[in-house]
């Protein structure tokens, strides 16, 4: 039989990671640090652009599933 572990309690360390995250350039907020990143990669990041998409030729910084 499964039983229920007691809840641990929480640190100040671990409610800073459930905490909202906001694009430094907009302030567009995100519920995680990866879809902030992915965010600031797509919109905002002005580096290079590796990954071409076969059908229309334009770059992109993330490559997305097919």
């Amino acid at each position: 039989m499964t039983t229920h572990r007691p809840q641990q309690p929480t640190t100040d360390q671990e409610v800073d990671v459930l905490a909202p995250v906001s694009c430094t350039d907009c302030g567009k907020t995100f519920g995680t640090k990866y879809q902030a990143k992915k965010h600031y990669l797509r919109r905002h990041f002005q580096g290079e652009r590796p990954f071409a998409c076969e059908k229309c030729g334009k770059r992109f910084v993330v490559r997305e599933p097919k």
